[in-house]
Protein backbone atom coordinates (compact mmCIF):
# COMPACT_ATOMS: atom_id res chain seq x y z
CA UNK A 1 0.00 0.00 0.00
CA UNK A 2 1.58 3.17 -1.17
CA UNK A 3 2.04 5.94 1.66
CA UNK A 4 1.54 3.56 4.71
CA UNK A 5 4.15 2.42 6.93
CA UNK A 6 4.12 -0.55 8.44
CA UNK A 7 3.00 1.45 11.82
CA UNK A 8 0.43 2.83 10.01
CA UNK A 9 -0.93 -0.58 8.82
CA UNK A 10 -0.58 -1.90 12.67
CA UNK A 11 -2.48 1.07 14.03
CA UNK A 12 -5.33 0.54 11.30
CA UNK A 13 -5.42 -3.00 11.93
CA UNK A 14 -5.82 -2.16 16.00
CA UNK A 15 -8.92 0.22 15.34
CA UNK A 16 -10.64 -2.54 12.86
CA UNK A 17 -10.11 -5.42 15.87
CA UNK A 18 -11.84 -2.70 18.46
CA UNK A 19 -14.61 -1.99 16.53
CA UNK A 20 -15.65 -6.19 16.32
CA UNK A 21 -15.10 -6.44 20.11
CA UNK A 22 -19.20 -5.51 20.06
CA UNK A 23 -20.05 -8.24 17.78
CA UNK A 24 -21.40 -11.40 18.72
CA UNK A 25 -20.89 -14.60 17.69
CA UNK A 26 -24.28 -15.12 17.46
CA UNK A 27 -25.11 -12.44 14.99
CA UNK A 28 -23.71 -14.45 12.10
CA UNK A 29 -24.86 -17.88 13.52
CA UNK A 30 -28.16 -18.98 11.92
CA UNK A 31 -31.13 -19.74 14.28
CA UNK A 32 -32.24 -23.65 14.17
CA UNK A 33 -35.20 -22.75 16.14
CA UNK A 34 -37.22 -25.41 14.14
CA UNK A 35 -34.38 -28.28 14.08
CA UNK A 36 -35.65 -31.28 15.58
CA UNK A 37 -33.12 -33.21 17.24
CA UNK A 38 -34.92 -36.28 17.55
CA UNK A 39 -35.24 -36.20 14.01
CA UNK A 40 -31.32 -37.48 13.77
CA UNK A 41 -32.11 -40.30 15.95
CA UNK A 42 -35.10 -41.49 13.36
CA UNK A 43 -32.85 -41.26 10.57
CA UNK A 44 -31.40 -44.57 11.57
CA UNK A 45 -33.94 -46.22 12.95
CA UNK A 46 -37.12 -45.35 10.66
CA UNK A 47 -37.60 -47.96 7.71
CA UNK A 48 -38.70 -46.91 4.15
CA UNK A 49 -42.38 -47.49 4.17
CA UNK A 50 -43.01 -48.34 0.71
CA UNK A 51 -40.93 -48.10 -2.91
CA UNK A 52 -38.24 -49.72 -4.26
CA UNK A 53 -36.49 -49.36 -0.74
CA UNK A 54 -39.17 -50.39 1.77
CA UNK A 55 -37.85 -52.05 4.41
CA UNK A 56 -34.41 -50.23 4.18
CA UNK A 57 -33.37 -47.37 7.01
CA UNK A 58 -33.09 -44.00 5.95
CA UNK A 59 -30.15 -43.47 6.54
CA UNK A 60 -29.27 -46.26 4.30
CA UNK A 61 -31.06 -45.46 1.06
CA UNK A 62 -28.33 -44.61 -1.81
CA UNK A 63 -28.24 -41.43 -2.80
CA UNK A 64 -29.49 -41.57 -6.13
CA UNK A 65 -32.82 -42.57 -4.42
CA UNK A 66 -32.37 -39.46 -2.29
CA UNK A 67 -31.44 -37.65 -4.98
CA UNK A 68 -34.79 -39.04 -7.07
CA UNK A 69 -36.81 -37.27 -4.69
CA UNK A 70 -35.17 -34.13 -4.36
CA UNK A 71 -35.97 -33.87 -8.19
CA UNK A 72 -39.38 -35.29 -8.14
CA UNK A 73 -40.35 -34.08 -5.08
CA UNK A 74 -40.17 -35.54 -1.41
CA UNK A 75 -43.14 -36.92 0.17
CA UNK A 76 -45.78 -35.01 2.45
CA UNK A 77 -45.24 -35.30 6.43
CA UNK A 78 -42.76 -36.58 8.43
CA UNK A 79 -41.00 -39.00 6.11
CA UNK A 80 -41.08 -36.60 3.23
CA UNK A 81 -39.41 -34.32 6.20
CA UNK A 82 -36.65 -37.33 7.02
CA UNK A 83 -36.43 -38.01 3.26
CA UNK A 84 -34.79 -34.63 2.86
CA UNK A 85 -32.84 -34.12 5.54
CA UNK A 86 -31.21 -37.54 4.72
CA UNK A 87 -30.65 -36.09 1.09
CA UNK A 88 -29.12 -33.14 3.10
CA UNK A 89 -26.51 -35.11 4.68
CA UNK A 90 -25.57 -37.58 1.91
CA UNK A 91 -25.26 -34.39 -0.59
CA UNK A 92 -23.51 -32.45 1.47
CA UNK A 93 -20.87 -35.42 2.92
CA UNK A 94 -22.01 -35.21 6.21
CA UNK A 95 -23.74 -39.15 6.61
CA UNK A 96 -20.56 -40.07 9.00
CA UNK A 97 -21.93 -38.10 11.75
CA UNK A 98 -25.13 -40.28 12.05
CA UNK A 99 -22.32 -43.32 13.04
CA UNK A 100 -22.46 -43.03 16.78
CA UNK A 101 -26.10 -43.00 16.80
CA UNK A 102 -26.16 -46.37 14.76
CA UNK A 103 -24.83 -48.38 17.41
CA UNK A 104 -27.35 -47.41 20.01
CA UNK A 105 -30.79 -47.19 17.78
CA UNK A 106 -32.81 -50.26 16.57
CA UNK A 107 -34.89 -49.96 13.30
CA UNK A 108 -38.69 -49.88 13.54
CA UNK A 109 -41.21 -49.24 11.11
CA UNK A 110 -42.07 -45.69 9.86
CA UNK A 111 -45.81 -45.04 12.04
Amino acid sequence: MPGKTFNGLVESASRAHSDCDSVEPSDFAPTMTDFDADALKRLVTVTMPFGKHKGTVIADLPGNYLNWFAREGFPPGQIGALLALMHELDHNGLSHLLKPLRGRMSAKPFS
